[in-house]
């Protein structure tokens, strides 16, 4: 099988609310609560992607966020039998504040994006690590959180 090296960006979007700590989540219809996230485009960096993907996915606009700080990374295989390889995916997440929380707009998923994706939702932290469906995005979301809190 053939091996396909992607290299992506994701967004850990938080906000603080009389000193509790949210994260933006939202929900695949196929695979539950994920980050936003998605394959870097020519010439694109795993940040901008980060910053695009959440605005895509979210209507969210992650580039006027105070700050952006590279938080981890999370790799992972996906096989495609189809097309008899393997991609290798290794996503840097980027965690930023949204202050103010704007929301730009609901009308800038692709028509692939809007098949797949449903709804966007700030959780508190506690509650969107339960929520996430994969044990690596938990790991990264308690990472973002421990640095969050200074520890």
């Amino acid at each position: 099988m053939n091996k396909k090296i992607s290299l992506c960006g994701g967004g850990i979007v938080f906000k603080r609310r009389k000193g509790v700590i949210y994260f933006l989540l939202i929900e695949h219809k196929e695979l539950g609560w994920v980050l936003p996230k998605g394959h870097c485009e020519q010439e694109e960096t795993p940040e901008q992607t980060a910053v695009r993907e959440v605005f895509e996915e979210t209507g969210f606009d992650f580039s006027n966020s105070k700050e952006k700080r590279k938080i981890g990374q999370i790799s992972y295989e996906v096989e495609n039998k189809e097309k008899k390889e393997t991609e290798i995916k290794t996503i840097y997440y980027y965690l930023s504040e949204m202050t103010p929380e704007i929301k730009v707009s609901d009308n800038n998923r692709t028509q692939g994006e809007r098949a797949r994706l449903g709804k966007v939702e700030w959780f508190p932290a506690e509650e969107a690590i339960k929520k996430v469906s994969f044990s690596d995005t938990k790991d990264i979301l308690r990472k973002a959180l421990k640095k969050l809190k200074g520890k």
